[in-house]
């Protein structure tokens, strides 16, 4: 159990915690497909509103978008993180705003959750522990947790116990949107998003997340792993851990989101508070990142979602991680291959770098390596040259300023990134919120060369001494072999014959016809079923237009979806039409 020496005492005053909302829990009803469809649409609404008025604004769409989706709970939460992760898709911005995404707390109503744990139980409560709290003291949409003293090892322990009906809930919204994203997959819509791995990705989630037996297998590894670490992690009573339930060492402590709001709302009380735990926020940010090095490089096993809810504050500069429904681990040959990159990256070495990020990015399309090169080289000296500014805002040296250089050439050079690095990304940029608080002045350069001296310093003296030096060796050899390889990257250029140079033009101007159609019925479908919508614009602009507007014939929404649809399929099929075939040497019989 933790040693009581490292129990730091109070931040946040009982007084000010809100209480959980209690909120009755009730099967999934085949209305709620209306309820969400009638959601998205009101989004939907809002941002074509937004966009013909043009107050776009992309920092509040995403608000919204994260709003709508801590309402909704459960899957959504993991759709939220997924859309996170593809940072080469979305803006900074955007990413960042879900990655602020939390669970609603509300509880569910405590004699449900005692009937519960006694039916995972198999017994009384009473029989098993001493004493329980009946109150829950935490929520999620998933869950709730109770605190209760076990008699058996005669300790305080956190009864982690799934919320009714969650398991039919997942169900039922994933078959909805299986549905939607295998529509918009039928339809060839935003192909780059890759709606089918993002299904899977957020199965595999809530798949793990919905059994706490999983949970409990990884917390029992990663508290042996993360104890070289000097990172707490509690105690799980696998006796007790069913499909609903987990039963855990229970720890009285500061989380780094207390910390994280009592610093912005009484930063006189944070100093008092850190000087009365002996606790160096330097030092913490220090240990947290170093471990996190740690764990994907050396361990191959991390925590996934260290968000500042799961991060537990100790005395002298300790810390201790809950919740690990969402652990992740990596193909080793993915993590030689990063473990490179950063290596690269921390030596100074950027050009190794950029080879190494244009080899595990994902499936390169036909273009000039060299000048992609250049411009990823660019790129990461700007970020090593901001990383070294002491008094630069955070905002600009962090790991997602960084990320948001490079994911600007992956858009503009249309690469296919891989998941792991998407994932990669994600658990960096969780971290680099917490880091960002603890230490704003933080010099990633300078903190990534000290993993690897610690590294280095762990490896000496072992048995796996030859080895890593055989290693080393191996990867100095790549990295001569590598910008070899590179140089050899040609561009083929293919032809289109003037025939189907006419055909495309032609098709662009049907193309041209149906965009305006397209604009025209949508308009007219509008002012004829929603004239509230764009009944500003009418009454200020009474002109020609209005009067056209006026003369149009019915117009049903299925006219608006069927011009869409066709428009989307021609604009796909010219696109096709204009990539001029390649022709690749040493084929010549196959091209002729």
């Amino acid at each position: 159990m933790l040693n009581k020496k490292f129990i730091t005492t109070p931040l946040v005053p009982e007084e000010l915690r809100v209480p959980l909302t209690e909120v009755p829990a009730h099967k999934p009803s085949i209305f709620r497909i209306f309820g969400i469809g009638w959601s998205i649409f009101l989004l939907i609404h809002f941002a074509l509103r937004a966009r013909i008025r043009r107050r776009s604004n992309p920092r509040e769409m995403a608000i919204r978008i994260r709003k709508l989706f801590e309402e909704l709970g459960g899957m959504w939460i993991k759709l939220g993180q997924v859309l996170s992760m593809r940072n080469d898709l979305f803006s900074p911005e955007f990413c960042n705003e879900l990655l602020q995404l939390q669970d609603q707390a509300f509880a569910f109503p405590s004699e449900v959750a005692h009937r519960m744990i006694e039916e995972s139980l198999g017994c009384r409560i009473s029989h098993v522990f001493d004493h329980f709290e009946e109150k829950p003291f935490a929520a999620a949409s998933l869950s709730q947790v109770h605190k209760a003293f076990l008699r058996e090892q005669c300790v305080w322990v956190a009864i982690k116990v799934q919320r009714p009906f969650a398991s039919a809930i997942f169900r039922y919204d994933f078959g909805f949107l299986s549905l939607a994203f295998r529509g918009l997959e039928l339809v060839g819509f935003a192909k780059h998003f890759h709606w089918g791995e993002m299904l899977c990705e957020i199965k595999t989630f809530m798949e793990e997340e919905l059994d706490y037996r999983h949970e409990a297998s990884e917390m029992k590894k990663m508290r042996k792993l993360l104890k070289e670490h000097k990172i707490y992690v509690p105690k799980v009573f696998t006796k007790f851990a069913t499909r609903t339930l987990l039963v855990s060492e229970f720890l009285p402590a500061v989380f780094m989101s207390d910390y994280v709001k009592m610093s912005r709302n009484n930063p006189q009380r944070v100093a008092a508070w850190l000087d009365e735990n002996q606790l160096d926020p330097k030092k913490i940010a220090r240990r947290l990142l170093q471990s996190l090095m740690r764990q994907m490089f050396e361990d191959y096993s991390f925590h996934g979602d260290l968000h500042p809810g799961n991060i537990i504050l100790l005395r002298k500069n300790r810390l201790a991680l809950i919740d690990f429904g969402n652990t992740g681990s990596f193909d080793k040959d993915f993590v030689s291959r990063y473990d490179q990159y950063t290596r690269a990256m921390a030596s100074g070495n950027l050009s190794t770098a950029a080879d190494m990020f244009l080899l595990f990015a994902g499936s390169i399309p036909i273009v000039d390596t060299a000048e992609v090169k250049k411009e990823v080289v660019k790129a990461l000296q700007e970020a090593q040259r901001r990383s070294s500014i002491t008094n630069l805002p955070f905002q600009e040296k962090s790991l997602a300023a960084t990320s948001a250089e490079i994911n600007a050439l992956v858009l503009r050079y249309k690469f296919d990134m891989n998941w792991s690095l998407l994932k990669m990304g994600r658990t960096f940029a969780a971290v680099d919120q917490t880091i960002g608080v603890l230490n704003p002045q933080i010099d990633y350069v300078k903190e990534t060369r000290r993993y690897y001296l610690s590294s280095a310093a762990r490896r000496k003296g072992s048995n796996l001494q030859a080895i890593s030096g055989l290693m080393q060796k191996i990867s100095d050899l790549s990295n001569v072999i590598m910008p070899i390889v590179a140089s050899r990257a040609i561009q083929f250029k293919g032809t289109l014959t003037h025939g189907a140079r006419i055909a495309a033009f032609l098709l662009r101007l049907v193309s041209v016809g149906l965009g305006v159609a397209l604009i025209v019925f949508l308009w007219g479908y509008f002012y004829q079923h929603h004239h509230r919508i764009i009944q500003t614009y009418h009454d200020s602009h009474h002109n020609e237009f209005t009067a056209f507007i006026e003369h149009i014939p019915h117009v049903p929404m299925i006219g608006v979806l069927v011009t869409g649809l066709a428009l989307i399929k021609l604009t796909r099929f010219i696109q096709t039409m204009k990539k001029a075939p390649v022709r690749l040497p040493g084929n010549a019989a196959a091209n002729n």
